[in-house]
């Protein structure tokens, strides 16, 4: 441990005589600091000459994870063991199990981190060993920051235990709040594969439970179980998957999705299950595929013909409220073919539930026809069209296509949708935004005549959203009917419904032909934007790149970067670029 203190340094600059003003501007802030080492350096992880060797593993808000090599002889490995430095005992804690069986006779244990969340909680496994020193399986393990221990985690009942008590667990989420979920593997006769049972580990009750489905529809003839889990939020809601058992001779079935509640500790089946989604032989098929911060888990069912032939997929939300699964996307007549074809996809979920996705217009059996996005509000059950679909974005026979790409947790959402010519014929895309204050999506992005084909050609896209629904995006340059000419970068403000030109377009950062092209690097949730913009001699010879930044309250774009003669060559090359962006919209970058 070491410190710097102030008086130290004012002794310092006395002895080095008076300092002028153009000095003392250089001086460095020197505060009271310490170092604190962490790791094992033991005995067990001390070779007999001091050879020691740690590792960090990961660091999250004050707590550190690592592990130290356990040491035999001068320096041969034997192992390693885990730990947590933890700020409040201000100490590094040894972490893992530490029992006979996983101890060879050799001094040799294996203990390794899964993850480590911002309470400080760590979640890892150490190796299991039989009396003759193999490997025998793995038991996980979480270390609590307030109780100071390590707590053995995942199922150890008989039906989770093989020959020579072989026990094998795998850590798979932990939460921030200290919920770890796993899985850990099931054995029918002493060592014949059972599966896997899923299971979440309680910090509040110091419990591990058993997860997923166990019933007749999800065990085998001959016993077999097998969930996983899909996510954890930092209540303790968990989404996971089980596998489906139809009779003895026909095997598996599909898989089934599920919600855990550890609030009423209780397993409940979701996805769709009616006549659509089930074959003929009792196939069903869901999946898990995001779940917010209030548990609300978004997913989809494949759609079944006959025994199991694939006849789409339709999403759907389960709702722990409601304790219900609902069925999202468009699945009317002009969404639904001949024999039952639908498709609907889920694009993202922000943190209250709401879900921004896409469903698939078809034509005759199954042939899609276009794409029309939209978004679900789980509180008010309802999905709407999001999308452009003016004349420009629509073809001559209704044929209209888009996606819905950002979606922050306020429910602005933002994306693209296809301009056409004809029929079908894509003549480029246009960007745009929803706002759920007006529920109005609106074009965004530059659309002028540097940003226009001859014969109508426009593509915009979007690169950046913050949590104000402040959007950054870019627009190519075009001459003639569609040849690049560059790209212009923009940002949009749902507060003024303005899109506004950024970037720098003056003489050095133009070709004669009009070229010009920007980047954009960071945007933050005070709607700054960093970026760069290439220079340029001749019609498109780059001459290397200036960073700037737009400030949103003059809405303006300011150069940065060092520009001076050291900084410039003599045909003007000049280069800078952005490194990093904090909060307050200050760049740090490098010239060169």
């Amino acid at each position: 441990m070491g410190t710097i203190c102030q008086a130290a340094i004012a002794a310092l600059t006395a002895a080095a005589g008076a300092v002028t003003a153009a000095q003392a501007q250089w001086l460095p802030n020197y505060q009271v600091y310490s170092i604190q080492r962490v790791g094992l350096f033991g005995p067990d992880q001390s070779g007999s000459t001091g050879f020691q060797n740690s590792r960090l593993d990961g660091v999250f808000d004050s707590f550190v994870m690592g592990n130290s090599q356990r040491i035999l002889g001068v320096n041969t490995a034997n192992g390693q063991d885990t730990w947590v430095y933890n700020p409040i005992y201000n100490t590094s804690v040894q972490t893992g199990m530490f029992g006979p069986e996983y101890l060879t006779s050799s001094g040799r244990r294996e203990s390794v981190n899964s993850h480590g969340s911002r309470s400080g909680h760590v979640s890892g496994y150490t190796v299991r060993y039989s009396n003759a020193g193999a490997e025998n399986g793995r038991s996980t393990w979480i270390y609590n920051p307030t109780s100071n221990t390590s707590i053995q985690t995942g199922l150890t009942t008989p039906a989770h235990t093989g020959r020579e008590g072989y026990q094998y667990s795998s850590n798979d989420r932990l939460s921030d709040s200290g919920f770890a979920v796993g899985t850990s593997r099931r054995y029918l006769a002493p060592n014949d594969n059972g599966g896997q049972s899923s299971w979440i580990y309680n910090p509040t009750l110091n419990a591990t439970i058993q997860t997923g489905l166990i019933g007749a529809e999800h065990t085998s003839a001959s016993g077999v179980q097998s969930s996983a889990n899909s996510s954890v939020n930092n209540a303790g809601q968990v989404a996971g998957v089980s596998v489906r058992y139809l009779s003895p001779t026909l095997g598996p079935g599909g898989q089934n999705t599920w919600f855990y509640d550890a609030a009423t500790d209780t397993t409940l089946q979701t996805g769709l299950t009616l006549a659509p989604f089930t074959g003929s032989s009792g196939r069903q098929f869901s999946v898990n595929e995001f779940q917010s911060d209030n548990g609300h888990v978004a997913g989809y069912s494949q759609r079944l013909l006959g025994t199991d032939t694939n006849n789409g997929q339709s999403t759907w939300v389960y709702s722990p409220v409601r304790q219900e699964t609902i069925q999202t996307g468009f699945f009317g007549r002009a969404y639904t073919g001949s024999v039952g074809f639908q498709r609907s996809v889920n694009s993202r979920q922000n943190g209250a539930g709401q879900i921004v996705g896409f469903s698939v217009p078809i034509e005759n059996v199954n042939s899609s026809y276009g794409a029309h996005p939209w978004i679900f509000d789980p509180v008010a059950q309802t999905t709407s069209r999001l999308g452009l679909t003016g004349a420009a974005h629509t073809g001559s026979a209704g044929f209209q296509s888009g996606q819905a790409t950002f979606l922050n947790d306020t429910g602005y959402a933002a994306g693209h949708s296809n301009r056409y010519i004809a029929e079908r014929t894509e003549n480029g895309q246009n960007s745009w935004a929803y706002s759920p204050v007006t529920g109005v999506t609106v074009q965004v992005g530059l659309s002028g005549p540097s940003n226009t084909g001859t014969g109508g050609f426009q593509y915009s896209d979007i690169e950046w959203q913050n949590a104000a629904g402040q959007l950054a995006g870019k627009s190519f340059r075009f001459i003639g009917l569609r040849t690049s000419n560059g790209r212009n970068v923009w940002v949009y403000a749902p507060a003024t419904n303005m899109t506004t030109q950024i970037g720098l377009t003056s003489s050095a950062h133009t070709g004669s032909g009009g070229f010009q092209d920007s980047e954009i690097s960071f945007q933050n949730d005070r709607g700054f934007v960093a970026g760069f913009s290439t220079r340029y001699i001749g019609a498109s010879t780059t001459n290397g790149a200036n960073t700037w930044i737009y400030d949103p309250v003059t809405m303006s774009t300011i150069q940065t970067g060092l520009t001076g003669p050291s900084y410039t060559s003599t045909t003007g090359f000049q280069n800078s670029g952005n490194r990093f962006m904090n909060s307050a919209g200050q760049v740090v970058g490098s010239s060169g």
